[in-house]
């Protein structure tokens, strides 16, 4: 009677192994800061400077917030305002480190896809704002 057994590990004394293993060793390790791989420190300081900015635009009236939710913060305080934007961004960048650690190289992908995304986003909403298109 067969007994289910795991596949058997790899065998790092090969040249192939041990290039996947420093490979995967140092996806998960290197570019790390405070516990957090440097493209979730990108990420998150472009959130912080984007809540700033937006304070600091608003505040002097050369911009509005465009988000209806986050405005609604906004109109509360800049406390309420600072609080909603790290609650809406610190979910996702928590996510993405537990997966990091799971799958090193997929996780740093997924984040750098995020920030792009995130950055992208902000520019055309910029840009279409300000130039009145929306």
């Amino acid at each position: 009677m067969p007994q289910d057994r795991q596949p058997p590990r790899p065998d790092y004394r090969h040249a192939d192994d041990k290039r996947s293993a420093v490979a995967l060793a140092g996806a998960a390790d290197a570019g790390e800061w405070l516990g957090l791989c440097y493209e979730s420190w990108i990420l998150v300081l472009f959130c912080v400077a984007d809540a700033v900015s937006t304070l600091m635009l608003v505040h002097t009236g050369l911009a509005t917030e465009y988000n209806p939710v986050m405005a609604w913060f906004l109109s509360h305080s800049p406390l309420h305002f600072l609080v909603a934007k790290l609650v809406s961004f610190t979910p996702f960048v928590v996510v993405c480190e537990r997966y990091r650690r799971i799958e090193p190289l997929r996780g740093r992908t997924l984040t750098r896809w995020a920030t792009g995304m995130y950055m992208g986003l902000y520019v055309v909403m910029l840009t279409l704002v300000n130039t009145g298109q929306i």
